[in-house]
């Protein structure tokens, strides 16, 4: 009784460990989505002021105007490597995430087992010890003298 009263412990904590990792994953997987959300912003702002820049050359421009065109990209681009690296982060987490969830959900899913086959023994060994008390009963009862 205290294997599986201990077993049952173990399969809690193992739950709630797995119940953790898939909320924490669910949160990087989350937090991913908010980093490409923001680099697809940066991208679509480069590419418009990009754009911007185009029109304005087409309609002639001075030198201090496209120079400040200029270091704009350039800050624009570094925003966008920031970001980049920022969506690889974000990307690795979720793969470490998702591994740890993996991992402690199949071990949650190995008690589950352990603990369905210490069930169906302890089910098997209480028919056994009922059948026998019952056989021993229809014996005392046929050797009986009526």
């Amino acid at each position: 009784m205290t294997t599986t009263f201990s077993l049952k412990k173990v399969q809690e904590v193992a739950d709630i460990r797995t119940d953790t990792a898939a909320a924490n994953l669910g949160s990087l997987m989350q937090n991913l989505q908010r980093q490409e959300a923001k680099l697809a912003l940066l991208v679509q702002y480069q590419e418009e002021y990009q754009e911007r820049l185009r029109r304005a050359k087409q309609r002639g421009l001075d030198g201090l105007a496209l120079r400040n065109f200029h270091d704009f990209l350039d800050r624009l681009e570094h925003a966008l490597t920031e970001q980049r690296t920022s969506v690889a982060q974000a990307k690795r987490s979720v793969e470490r995430g998702r591994d740890e969830w993996r991992t402690l959900d199949q071990r949650s899913r190995a008690y589950d087992m352990l603990s369905e086959r210490s069930d169906t023994t302890a089910r098997r060994r209480a028919a056994t010890a009922e059948q026998k008390q019952q056989d021993a009963h229809a014996a005392r009862v046929a050797r009986k003298p009526i």
